[in-house]
């Protein structure tokens, strides 16, 4: 009968309803709304952070982004040991996994053919470069040695497979650097806006052959 009197309205129930005063806000409550603040801030943060990753992984400018860092007079990578001992070795736009395995060598006194280098999971081979990869500067390398009394230097001779990663490396190479080359890009303008004037006046003049023939 009471639910049927709320649902009708009837107003001389609804009058002897008691109002409710509001509950204060405990010190705990403030402190929840103060970290969910704090946690909203944290999560913009990373919604921006997400949207530069984005960009440069979604956009083409991923491998522009290893190019610059590898070019970067202090480039290095940090390679770290199975017991958590780390190396710092400088890099270049030219550094090769062969080339970080001889400086190690150095380092600790392996035979370099005894090491592995890994990146990501991914056992890294010794002909290819960092650029070629995918590696950018500062990346995080591990390093693995095998004592192995059985183990032997690997062949030197490059199989038709790692050739043609080689020509990839070194074309990859070469492409980054025509693009930031300032002369080869003012060239290459000069050239396609000469080309469009060159087309451009074909067109004309066909037109106006067309328009008007020869008698």
């Amino acid at each position: 009968m009471i639910v049927n009197m709320v649902k009708k309205g009837n107003p001389k129930f609804m009058m002897n309803i008691p109002t409710l005063a509001p509950i204060p806000e405990t010190n705990e409550e403030t402190e929840t709304c103060n970290e969910c603040s704090i946690l909203k801030e944290e999560i913009k943060i990373l919604k921006n952070k997400l949207v530069f990753l984005e960009n440069i992984v979604f956009k083409g400018k991923y491998h522009d982004f290893i190019y610059d860092s590898l070019c970067s007079p202090d480039a290095f990578v940090d390679i770290i040991s199975i017991t958590g001992e780390k190396y710092t070795a400088l890099v270049n736009i030219k550094t090769t996994i062969y080339k970080l395995k001889k400086s190690l060598e150095k380092k600790y006194n392996f035979e370099w053919h005894r090491i592995s280098l890994l990146f990501n999971g991914q056992k890294l081979e010794n002909h290819r470069s960092l650029l070629g990869l995918n590696i950018p500067g500062r990346a995080i390398l591990h390093m693995t040695v095998t004592t192995d009394p059985f183990h032997f230097p690997p062949l030197d001779h490059l199989s038709k497979a790692q050739r043609y990663e080689l020509t990839n490396d070194e074309f990859l190479y070469r492409e980054h650097a025509l693009k930031r080359d300032i002369c080869f890009n003012r060239e290459q303008k000069e050239r396609k806006q000469n080309y469009e004037e060159h087309k451009k006046k074909h067109h004309e003049r066909v037109l106006q052959q067309q328009h008007n023939p020869p008698a």
